[in-house]
């Protein structure tokens, strides 16, 4: 584990003891005591002999960030700010911003920010910037290579030294994506695509390709990609993924299901926006696959399986002799539009006014003369859907129930 990983400790066998019993207020009391000790003995220093400004000795500054790390536990972050800034300006003087102990109670200070109502994207800026720092001493190189060349091609960087798992190198690596994951649900897709641009670049050169935390990376990146409308890069990197996924890990591996899910939404989204495109037939086995991973993980009535099958209605009913296919996928979302939401929404209204554009699309031409005579209620809308995908399959990310398959504009 890295160094952001220790908990503090005060050198003092009784405090400490308490703290790891979980002991929090008997040992506040203490902790309180000898800070307030500690502020007599400093009022008695000369005025003309006191340093300005006056710098906590290193056995007040442990008792002031272990009392910052007690106040975390029991809920208390806005204290525990106080006091890791009060720290954090004394390391900042004497130790230098760059300076591993310094960059640990900035990591403390963003768990505070990140803790407090409504401060959870400042919080998670400043441990970015932290973890960028701490990246930084341990691959000086890869940014030094990276910041001289901006073209991005996997594996430029010259990482030295191998990463294995536990070490500290893979401990920050983990803790960059977490925060880029946290990023991407709070809608900071963009943000998130670059933190995650970097980890994937350093996991690529430090712990190969085919590396099971590459592939995963590989795929939360492609995920951000999507969610943008980079369809293009993100098929592109999902296809790399996914192939990884199944050479590395096999077909049947969480990781590879995940990055096969993610692929067939960026495909579905291509083929959704796509003004007709016909897709191709491996397109179509894919979202089939996904369809199946999805209802096999979260079963048939989920808003991630929903939404893939939206997709494939939209895919099927671009093919010639597979209207059928498309109309029951249709129903079925339909059906799950109306029980989510009721029967007269925007959703259900674009999804029922799209079924019915394709099936006059197909009585025109002569190849759905069978659906001539079946009924569309009256009242809904032609439209042309254009879905924003913002899920995360197989991770139950989704938090709206339809925003990520069915959002769309209307076009007459």
């Amino acid at each position: 584990m890295s160094f952001l990983s220790r908990d503090p400790v005060t050198g003092k066998l009784e405090i400490d003891t308490l703290v790891q019993r979980g002991q929090w207020k008997e040992a506040e009391s203490i902790l309180l005591q000898l800070l307030a000790d500690a502020d007599a003995s400093t009022d008695q220093v000369s005025p003309t002999t006191r340093p300005t400004p006056v710098d906590d000795s290193l056995e007040v500054q442990k008792i002031k960030l272990m009392l910052a790390h007690i106040f975390r536990h029991i809920g208390r972050p806005q204290d525990a700010e106080t006091i890791d800034r009060e720290v954090l300006e004394t390391r900042q003087r004497s130790l230098g911003p760059d300076a591993q102990d310094t960059l640990m109670v900035l990591y403390h200070l963003a768990t505070d920010i990140r803790l407090q109502p409504n401060r959870l994207l400042e919080g998670l800026a400043l441990e970015e910037r932290v973890l960028e720092a701490v990246a930084r001493i341990y691959w000086s190189d890869a940014f030094v290579n990276h910041s001289s060349n901006r073209s991005h091609r996997r594996g430029a960087a010259d990482i030295s030294g191998p990463i294995i798992d536990g070490s500290p190198g893979m401990d920050i690596l983990i803790r960059m994506c977490h925060v880029a994951d946290m990023l991407f649900m709070q809608n900071q897709a963009e943000q998130a695509a670059k933190l995650h641009e970097t980890v994937l670049r350093l996991c690529t050169t430090a712990l190969g390709p085919g590396h099971p935390y590459t592939i995963a990376v590989m795929d939360s990146t492609g995920r951000d990609y999507v969610s943008q409308g980079r369809l293009v890069e993100a098929v592109r990197l999902l296809q790399d993924a996914a192939e990884a996924g199944k050479v590395h890990l096999g077909s049947r591996d969480s990781t590879t299901r995940r990055c096969i899910v993610h692929l067939a939404e960026a495909l579905g989204r291509m083929t959704a926006e796509g003004d007709g495109k016909v897709p191709d037939a491996k397109t179509i086995a894919i979202l089939e696959q996904a369809i199946e991973i999805l209802e096999e993980t979260l079963g048939n009535d989920e808003t991630d399986t929903i939404s893939l099958k939206y997709y494939l209605a939209v895919a099927y009913a671009r093919l010639d002799g597979r209207f059928r296919e498309s109309e029951t996928l249709q129903n079925q979302v339909l059906h799950w539009c109306c029980r989510q939401m009721g029967n007269r929404t925007v959703t259900a209204d674009l999804m029922a006014g799209w079924t019915r554009r394709e099936r006059l699309r197909m009585n025109s031409d002569g190849s759905g003369d069978q659906y001539r005579d079946e009924k569309i209620p009256a009242g809904f809308v032609l439209s042309s859907l254009k879905p924003v995908i913002l899920l995360d399959p197989l991770r139950k990310q989704s938090t709206h129930a339809l925003t990520g398959a069915l959002l769309a504009e209307h076009v007459h």
